[in-house]
Parts: structure tokens; C-alpha cells; sequence
């Protein structure tokens, strides 16, 4: 049978790779500013002073290839969803445990990849 493989993701709420990515990106970098370990990955973060919930990038003589680097990449997924309109967490995100924020992330998305009906779209990815 040939079709569309939309529906079956949104059937069994599954999340595509590039959502999974993002949720994937989202849930690392919680626990690293959460749990502060390691030590040595948390200097590469910085929270900004006027929004705790911004992140501030690093300078780029501390990243090689910004591209590909997990710690650039985290940057800007985490500044693009807590700065979405869309989405609302509370200010003590840090606080609550990683599953939780998981769980909130990914409903998000899949509201996000069932825009359209059955359709896919540039869209349904969210940082397309």
C-alpha cells in the first residue's frame, strides 16, 4: 500500500528525526544546566542576565566548527523555543525535573508536526 507516512506519525504520536533532534538537543541541555555536570561543558554555557531563560553563544574561538558543534546547536534550539510565543514554560525551568520539560517539548512539536492535516510540510519541522 502506498501513501502518505504523515498519518501514521501523528496516529502513534512518533516525532521525526528532526523534531527528534531538537527534543533530543532540549533535554541534554536542561540537564547540563540543571545537574551543572560536567563542569567543563557548563563553562560553555551562559545564561543572560536580563532573561535567565536566554542562553548567550559562545565566542567563536571556544568552538571549532560551529556547524557541527552539539554545544553552538544547543544555543540556538534552546534560545528559539523559550523565546517561541508559542510555547510557555515557567521561570523556575531549571527546577523542574528533565521528563517533565521532555514531556512539554515534545507535546509541543507534535502540535507543530500535525499542522497541515496529512500533509508534510516545511513546517511540521520545527527549525525548519
Amino acid at each position: 500500500m502506498k501513501g502518505n507516512t504523515k498519518s501514521t506519525f501523528n496516529e502513534f504520536e512518533l516525532l521525526t528525526v528532526h523534531n527528534l533532534y531538537v527534543l533530543s538537543t532540549i533535554g541534554e541541555t536542561h540537564k547540563i544546566l540543571k545537574t551543572v555536570i560536567p563542569p567543563t561543558l557548563l563553562s560553555l554555557f551562559t545564561k543572560s542576565q536580563l532573561n535567565p531563560m536566554r542562553l548567550l553563544l559562545p565566542s567563536e574561538n571556544r568552538l571549532v566548527n560551529l556547524s557541527k558543534n552539539f554545544v553552538y546547536n544547543a544555543h540556538i534550539v534552546w534560545n528559539k523555543l523559550f523565546t517561541d510565543s508559542n510555547y510557555t514554560l515557567d521561570d523556575d525551568t531549571f527546577d523542574i525535573d528533565t521528563t517533565y520539560i521532555k514531556r512539554r517539548v515534545k507535546e509541543y512539536l507534535l502540535s507543530i508536526q500535525k499542522r497541515h492535516g496529512d500533509t508534510w510540510s516545511v513546517t511540521n519541522f520545527y527549525m525548519s
